[in-house]
């Protein structure tokens, strides 16, 4: 008689916390949740959805995103450095395992809009940069008309801010207000999110 080993498969379907959608080309990564040692792997297809054949057991999942547009994840919801805290899937011969994962994009934004001192007037063509706190430049965009500016794919973390009037005619400053980068004052950005209202008023 043929005999047909039904080996257990933790499933789901892995997508963006920005707009829900699928993910294709995620690595999902199957370790012994006793030992930490690697068991099975699968990257999702392009409906984010991944399968993996394990043995009966206990396993820690982690998702990790090749082209760092997501941040890595253990599950569940857990870090790249929460591999002690993360949840273990149990792999139950014949029953599928169902684990669905959320990753977090791995940049966020900052929007906010740049006037005058005194009159108010919008300043369009205004130059906004973005400084980590090492002092790289991780971002920079202009002013539009009206004076507002959005500053896309910034990482995650802390940035300092820079308003340039690049004709001269107003007085650059950090925000908020410091006339020097060591008063700045840092913007937290948190990947897939915008941090917005990060104004500027620059005195001719």
């Amino acid at each position: 008689a043929l005999a047909i080993i039904v080996l257990p498969v933790p499933v789901g379907t892995v997508t963006s916390t920005l707009g829900g959608s699928p993910l294709e080309g995620v690595a999902v990564i199957a370790l012994q949740a006793a030992t930490y040692q690697q068991a099975a792997a699968d990257l999702t297809d392009a409906s984010g959805h991944y399968d993996i054949h394990l043995d009966a057991g206990s396993y820690k999942l982690a998702f990790y995103d090749p082209t760092s547009d997501h941040q890595m994840e253990w599950y569940d919801n857990q870090p790249a450095s929460g591999l002690g805290s993360a949840t273990s899937v149990t792999a139950v011969v014949g029953t599928p395992t169902t684990t669905n994962v959320e990753l977090t994009p791995s940049t966020g934004t900052i929007a906010g809009t740049v006037t005058e001192t005194g009159s108010g007037d919008p300043l369009d063509a205004t130059l906004v940069v973005a400084i980590s706190t090492t002092g790289t430049i991780t971002g920079a965009v202009v002013t539009a008309g009206d004076g507002t500016y959005t500053m896309d794919g910034l990482k995650a973390g802390s940035h300092r801010l820079r308003f340039l009037d690049p004709t001269g005619a107003h007085v650059s400053e950090y925000y908020d207000g410091s006339a020097t980068s060591g008063g700045a004052t840092a913007v937290g950005v948190d990947g897939g999110t915008t941090t917005s209202g990060i104004d500027a008023a620059l005195s001719t």
